[in-house]
């Protein structure tokens, strides 16, 4: 029984969006599921569960129920640019790109379909267009981590090293103002070593993708800033970097094949 109102269709609904801000996604998903139930017409349910499903990773599902909004309420820009997102996770950045292109066009300063025009320029290796993007929002719309680790991968990638200073020291800066207010924070973590590989300072990549692992819930999947990662992630990363430091790396792989031995992640046996 939900503790907002009763056994209705909006109750359900709060406890899911409820749910949902505390992290707990599967729990969401099953009061947005009653709340349809109850309310097939309810579209917020929908366009919740299709949230939910994005921020899991399980995209297909994702885009299925943000479809369905989207034609439905056409006029909803806010469900059309989460489509978008469901669609660049899934790389389909064709799709992905049209959205993000036509809600640009419609609002054009809507930051988060400028900035997924960005991400759909750099996973297309258009490296100059993406710098070129997130600078431009960097500087007329303010910069969250997102922007910023965007900024910096795209100047690497384009060739422009000036520019990885400023944008990681303020990246940085984000990330540590995160971890003073929750140091059991194993995204920060993860993002700092990510961090510290732009800046090829591999000793502390590695003491921070440590952490992260430390700290990781292995059933977790995070998700934030439009990059999608769990412990296997984590693994690998921190196993790359102790063997770029001439390091022996074989504990973490081993870790990574004992909870996947299919992993993608692994390297192949002329690795090993």
């Amino acid at each position: 029984m939900p503790v907002f109102g009763g056994d209705n269709a909006d109750s359900y609904f709060d406890e899911g969006v409820t749910a949902a801000m505390k992290g707990d996604l599967n729990r969401s998903i099953e009061f947005f599921e009653k709340c349809i139930r109850l309310d097939s017409s309810n579209s917020g349910a929908y366009h919740q569960l299709g949230k939910v499903y994005t921020r899991l990773g399980r995209f297909p599902k994702a885009i299925a129920f943000l479809s369905q909004v989207a034609s439905a309420k056409p006029k909803l820009l806010a469900a059309r640019i989460d489509l978008a997102y469901a669609h660049l996770g899934e790389g389909n950045l064709k799709q992905a790109q049209d959205l993000f292109v036509t809600a640009a066009t419609e609002k054009p300063d809507n930051v988060r379909a400028r900035l997924g025009m960005a991400y759909c320029a750099y996973q297309e290796q258009q490296y100059d267009a993406a710098l070129l993007m997130a600078q431009d929002i960097a500087d007329t719309s303010g910069a969250n981590f997102g922007v910023l680790y965007l900024l910096a991968r795209s100047a690497k990638a384009a060739g422009r090293p000036d520019l990885l200073p400023e944008a990681i020291g303020r990246a940085d800066a984000l990330i540590e103002k995160s971890l003073q207010s929750s140091e059991d924070h194993a995204a920060g973590y993860y993002f700092r070593g990510l961090l510290y590989t732009l800046k090829k300072d591999l000793e502390k990549a590695e003491e921070n993708f440590a952490l992260a692992v430390e700290k990781a819930d292995p059933s977790q999947h995070y998700s934030a800033y439009e990059e999608h990662f769990a412990l296997p992630d984590m693994l690998a990363q921190l196993a790359r970097t102790r063997e770029a430091r001439g390091q022996d790396a074989s504990a973490e792989w081993d870790n990574l094949r004992a909870i996947d031995p299919e992993s993608p992640l692994l390297p192949g046996p002329a690795q090993e």
